[in-house]
């Protein structure tokens, strides 16, 4: 009788866990520092408009960053310098933050946040794919990487508005620092990925065999570009555009900090199950068709907050929005990291964060302008109209991706 075979999770190399616990602080301080910061923006006398140009300030610092990062992430110095100076220096900011009182210095730690930002998670990102490399199941093994930092970000998020309420809304944003700093340090003891594997018979996980001589994308990738960083364009600009200034539009509505707070918990805690999800759905169905089911959940988030504004409406939108980000984050991280290979995966990495920082740049003025002007939910309703629209750009391209077969790397 044959005997069942049982698949068991990789065993994954102890660099990988560190940079786990890395991942898992800076998302616990971005719970903390940034549900609450365009209201500590707004407070500090900022108008909406201002408070979207700030959000285009970060972002077009970080489409820079990645510019420069991108060149220096492939070559013999690695990715680990880059993953604690981008954390040290984001602590700096955080600290920053705390005691910046004017438009010019609220500009200014923007400015230092974006680069710092964008060089870990474009650093981290490619060193992940290092230290899974060659490892099978890696969808559902960077999904699992990924759910420790909504978990942590949950957290952040839910004490951050009690922290605010009693102690002011600075004060977040400096303990949000602090832990970025430590994640710095932590991550100076990160050490040099294998980029060898193991021979088969030694190997402690199921690896997969060296790659067959493959068609190559246009460019020389290993799966086509073009579709993705499109989608990915139009995904940050209607999520970052709207994210920006969300707080603002909740707290009109009558909702407290710590209402706020508990609803970006709610879906980051939802993220979890959803990334578990998707994880295995990127592996079975490919990684563009579920991108695209993510796009068309996110346009009917928008619509929900803009039409079902109570707490009701919210709540549901907040599921949905959970799963919307799940299944980008996901699908967009796994993507990113077997487009280009070992050779080209910071390349490909900083390709698509600079393309998403196009697209944050964009949201955010664009948003923060329309909502000045002419109000909250017409911005809403337009922010559902993009990412509907990036979700129909990804279809043709998502019906010609081979399922089940990790690019070369």
């Amino acid at each position: 009788m044959p005997q069942r075979v049982r698949v068991a999770w990789p065993v994954l190399p102890p660099s990988t866990y560190v940079l786990t616990v890395v991942l898992w602080m800076f998302y616990l301080a971005l719970g903390m520092g940034t549900p609450l910061l365009s209201l500590l923006f707004e407070a500090r006398g900022l108008t909406i408009a201002q408070i979207g140009w700030a959000s285009a300030a970060f972002n077009t610092a970080g489409l820079l960053a990645n510019l420069l990062v991108g060149r220096w992430l492939d070559t013999s110095a690695g990715r680990r310098p880059f993953v604690a100076a981008g954390l040290l220096g984001l602590g700096i900011a955080g600290a920053g933050f705390y005691w910046a009182a004017g438009l010019a210095l609220i500009f200014l730690f923007q400015i230092l946040a974006g680069i710092t930002v964008a060089v870990y998670t474009t650093s981290s990102q490619a060193l992940i794919g290092d230290y899974t490399e060659r490892t099978a199941g890696r969808g559902k093994i960077l999904a699992g990487y990924r759910m420790g930092g909504s978990l942590t970000f949950t957290l952040g998020a839910m004490v951050t508005g009690p922290i605010a309420e009693r102690f002011g809304l600075p004060v977040p944003i400096l303990l949000a620092g602090g832990l970025w700093f430590a994640a710095g340090l932590l991550s100076l003891f990160l050490p040099r990925p294998q980029r060898t594997a193991p021979p088969r018979s030694q190997a402690p996980n199921p690896v997969l065999p060296s790659p067959t001589p493959q068609a190559k994308a246009p460019g020389g990738f290993t799966r086509p570009l073009g579709p993705f960083l499109v989608a990915g364009f139009f995904w940050w600009a209607a999520f970052m555009g709207v994210t920006a200034i969300w707080p603002n539009y909740a707290a009109r509505i009558g909702f407290s900090p710590t209402t706020i707070g508990n609803l970006h918990a709610l879906a980051a805690f939802l993220e979890v199950p959803f990334m578990m999800a998707a994880g295995y759905l990127a592996d079975r169905f490919g990684r563009l068709t579920l991108m695209a089911t993510g796009l068309f959940v996110y346009g009917g988030v928008c619509l929900l907050w803009a039409f079902l504004p109570m707490l009701g409406g919210f709540i549901l939108a907040q599921i949905a929005r959970g799963y919307a980000f799940a299944a980008m984050e996901v699908t967009t991280t796994v993507y990113a990291v077997e487009a280009g290979g070992d050779s080209r995966r910071g390349k490909v990495v900083s390709y698509y964060q600079a393309t998403g920082s196009l697209g944050r740049i964009a949201g955010t003025t664009g948003a923060g302008s329309l909502a000045n002007a002419l109000g909250f939910v017409p911005m809403l309703v337009t922010a559902a109209g993009v990412s509907w629209m990036a979700g129909l750009l990804l279809l043709p391209a998502s019906r010609k991706e081979k399922i089940g077969v990790p690019a070369a790397g």
